[in-house]
């Protein structure tokens, strides 16, 4: 008798359901095996092809998955959920385009398929269509409502739109089905973060990283957390952390590189950067970066590196772009390449302004009725009082004019405590209607500030609010606090004017991502500055020009302590050697001993910022005070 192979085996008759059942409760051996028997009955048998793909996708082989689901569409091409499954692969390989077309094919098979409309916005908001991706999110949920994920992903979305107090209800609303949904977690601390709420951040980023120790993104959240509320050792840990348990996560290296950028050791900033652009070298935020440090060469690899990713802009998402467009202004300008560097900054300058709802008008408008509120009247009788300890000190001016090195100085005072860029009186003063705000209020909203600055260092002298914005308040502290000092520090507009442009703010200054509207802003700020002169209490407020501080550091520092009712110390001539956080766009810059480079810096670009010149064209400088000044007279 002929030998007849042994029948297949049986199977149950909800082998499909036990394959199910098997791939949610993770018994990927077991689903296996039932893949095998199914196929050993038809080897093109759907549900194990199906099966076979979804295991192999868990075990990280994504290649091989892939190739199983496109064999199960083979013979079943009309599967909404396959073709869900496979375009949802594709998307997490980064295959964006071929994932689309199978998604929206689920899509017209299943419009029902709550899953199919979740990696549609997915694949949308990883191709830089926000608003679309919010859409695509919002028919998931409208679908399945109870999905932790999806909530999760419509905050995404929605950060990425700035809508940021959305973006945490959806976080929230996710928390509240999964608690533990450790993206969720980390996502909403990190946005904390971004939102200047590290306080409230560190609770969830530290609940992620105790469910996913090893968890990169969560670490690195809560060392930025941490960061931001002054508590670098412990920020360091984190990043430290994040490198040891992947020495290959260029976002470890980069965040303690920043970490080391702000705190003032610049080698060690230098060296973590370099890290993070050698294992991430597409991060062009990093080469912006590490360009705040290194001064680039003719002959180094970073302007070739740069270059090679320019040629492919379209292998970058518009965030990265923009960050390669300012770093290519650094180093061509530190080439002398300046109208190359001047074609980029613009380029980078156009992207970030299209995503603004700056309003010219309005903000212009804003700083001549502070001139109409603040009339002479108002400060008729008024003059400057004795100070008690501390004494608050107010350093304002346009950004990039010297604000932060004259912050440095006080702070290498052994009397004074710096407190960086503080966003309370500003937020005080809105809610109060300011410019609007009636003289039976200033005491109160002025007092309350003060307080909760001298309350940062009670046993201070001087305590200093460094927030260049603050010279739209000048009248208002004078009244409200006739015992604060404020320093104006100007420089020249082109020089001023250009390094605005030059840099990618972390966030605000809407108004320098344009060279017409940074010199109408400048105008607009001068004539506010001559209004302050006329009108201040004499004494009241010190004038500081850069230039001057450049070539009188001395003469300059003791102006300034004078001013602050403080007594000489020649630590303030060693400026450089204070190790505090200095999170501006000058934290290398006052890290070092005085230099004069930046002077006259604009002079050399010529013809070239003629837009600039025609914008600030009729702008008296703020450096030139009035005879009743405290200030020394100087050129426009």
């Amino acid at each position: 008798m002929p030998a007849y192979p042994p029948p297949p085996p049986l199977l149950p008759a909800d082998a499909r359901a036990q394959l199910l059942r098997a791939l949610r409760d993770g018994r990927l051996d077991d689903a296996e095996a039932l893949c095998t028997r199914m196929r050993s009955r038809d080897p093109y048998d759907v549900a194990a092809l199906h099966g076979l793909g979804l295991i192999r996708c868990r075990q990280g082989r994504a290649d091989e998955a892939v190739g199983w689901l496109r064999q199960a569409i083979v013979e079943q091409a009309d599967s909404a959920a396959l073709h869900c499954d496979l375009g949802g692969l594709l998307h997490a390989q980064g295959r964006h385009d071929e994932a689309l077309g199978h998604i929206l094919r689920a899509i017209a098979l299943a419009p029902g398929l709550a899953a199919a409309h979740s990696n549609h916005g997915g694949i949308l908001l990883a191709q830089g269509h926000p608003e679309a991706a919010v859409a695509a999110f919002e028919r998931a949920l409208a679908l399945a409502p109870d999905q932790a994920e999806l909530h999760y992903n419509l905050g995404r979305a929605l950060t990425a739109l700035g809508h940021a107090e959305p973006a945490l209800a959806c976080y929230d609303r996710a928390l509240r089905l999964a608690p533990d949904n450790i993206a969720a977690l980390t996502n909403r601390g990190g946005l904390l973060v971004a939102l200047d709420r590290p306080g409230e951040a560190v609770a969830p980023l530290a609940r992620a990283t105790s469910l996913a120790p090893n968890h990169g993104p969560a670490r690195i959240n809560l060392g930025s957390a941490l960061q931001a509320l002054g508590r670098g050792d412990e920020a360091a840990r984190e990043f430290a952390a994040v490198i040891a348990a992947h020495p290959a996560d260029a976002a470890g290296h980069a965040n303690l590189g920043i970490l080391m950028l702000e705190t003032g050791d610049l080698a060690a900033a230098e060296q973590a950067l370099d890290r993070a652009v050698t294992l991430a070298p597409g991060e062009t935020g990093y080469w912006r970066r590490l360009g705040q440090i290194r001064r680039f060469a003719a002959d180094g690899p970073e302007l070739a590196a740069l270059e090679a990713l320019a040629a492919e802009p379209d292998a970058l998402d518009e965030d990265r772009r923009i960050d390669l467009h300012y770093a290519l202004g650094k180093a061509l300008a530190d080439l002398d390449r300046r109208e190359e560097a001047l074609d980029h900054l613009r380029a980078g300058g156009s992207l970030v302004r299209r995503r603004l709802s700056y309003d010219e008008a309005a903000t212009l408008g804003e700083l001549a009725a502070i001139r109409a509120a603040f009339p002479a009247e108002r400060f008729a009788g008024r003059r400057t009082e004795p100070a008690g300890r501390p004494v608050p000190v107010f350093v304002f001016g346009m950004p990039r004019s010297g604000t932060t090195l004259v912050e440095q100085i006080l702070a290498a005072h052994p009397a004074v405590a710096a407190a960086g860029e503080r966003a309370d009186l500003h937020r005080a003063a809105a809610a109060a209607g300011f410019p609007a705000v009636a003289d039976a209020s200033l005491t109160a909203l002025a007092t309350g500030h003060a307080g909760r600055l001298a309350a940062l260092a009670p046993e201070a002298g001087c305590v200093v609010d460094k927030t260049p914005a603050h010279f739209r308040f000048a009248g208002l502290i004078a009244l409200g606090q006739p015992q604060a000092r404020m320093i104006h520090t100007a420089r020249d507009p082109l020089d001023t004017c250009l390094s605005c442009f030059s840099v990618r703010f972390a966030a605000g200054q809407e108004f320098t991502y344009d060279l017409g509207e940074l010199g109408r802003y400048y105008r607009a700020y001068a004539e506010l500055m001559d209004h302050w002169r006329r009108v201040l209490p004499g004494g009241a407020m010190l004038e500081i020009r850069y230039e001057d501080l450049v070539a009188d550091l001395e003469g300059q520092a003791r102006r300034i302590l004078a001013h602050c009712g403080l007594d000489w110390h020649p630590a303030c001539l060693e400026f450089h050697r204070v190790r505090r956080p200095v999170r501006t766009a000058s934290a290398a810059q006052v890290r070092r001993p005085l230099y004069r480079d930046a002077v006259g810096r604009a002079a050399s670009w010529g013809a070239l910022l003629h837009p600039l010149e025609a914008a600030l064209s009729g702008a008296s400088s703020p450096g030139r005070p009035s005879a009743s000044s405290s200030g020394p007279s100087h050129r426009p």
